[in-house]
């Protein structure tokens, strides 16, 4: 009978020991970062209301692409052509007679984006969105949020097992959670900018809303 006490208690012993080996927390992290938008991205079309014929969209046209240049801005860069996908070079090449057309224009900071509203409502043309907004660096400022993020799961973890009596070990496992895109898209871009006048008070200036950038993990911790 005591052999097989023994064995039984033995048993038990082992399960003890196995549970807490493999016993864990787990806990969510999170780290977030408001930057500012680098990458503008406007859209503009030439409608049939500014023009009539082919002449008229390429002498429109023209004087987009030299209106930019002054302010600035590189067409052959940062203007394409949206029914194309092609800059405006590659554009001319393909021959392409249909209009009216859509462009996607690229811009980097606020004052270009005044200067370019400028510009399109001189030569008559209305029809301008937003598009989007974003940060070019967005996925380097993301990685720098996911150590702030780990380390926020680890302070959590280290509160929470200290109140349970026991302390936390080695990470067992990294979850990234899903999060809000870093991009403001067309309507919501159009609703985080706010028009105001520069202190000279002579010119307009655009206040872009900052962009919010998160990381969130679910991290698993050993438990001691």
């Amino acid at each position: 009978m005591k052999p097989i006490l023994l064995l039984v208690c033995g048993f038990l012993l082992t399960i003890s020991a196995f549970t807490q080996s493999n016993a864990f927390i787990e806990v969510t992290g999170s780290a977030d970062s408001m930057v500012l938008p680098n990458q503008i991205y406007v859209r503009f079309g030439i409608t049939e209301k500014e023009i009539r014929t082919k002449a008229q969209l390429e002498e429109i046209e023209l004087k987009v692409i030299s209106g930019l240049r002054s302010i600035g801005i590189d067409p052959e860069i940062q203007l394409s052509i949206q029914d194309q996908l092609n800059n405006i070079r590659q554009y001319a090449l393909k021959k392409n007679d249909g209009y009216p057309r859509e462009y996607m224009l690229k811009l980097y900071d606020s004052k270009s984006l005044v200067s370019t509203l400028n510009l399109l409502d001189n030569l008559g043309i209305q029809n301008i969105r937003m598009d989007r907004l974003e940060h070019y660096e967005s996925p380097i400022v993301r990685s720098i949020l996911s150590m702030r993020a780990l380390e926020n799961a680890r302070q959590k973890a280290a509160k929470l097992a200290t109140i349970s009596g026991q302390q936390i070990g080695s990470v067992l496992s990294i979850v990234e959670e899903p999060v809000k895109a870093d991009i403001l898209f067309a309507k919501d871009a159009q609703m985080n900018m706010r028009l105001r006048k520069s202190d000279s008070n002579t010119e307009n200036i655009i206040d872009l809303q900052r962009i919010q950038i998160t990381s969130s993990l679910r991290v698993k911790f050993q438990l001691q």
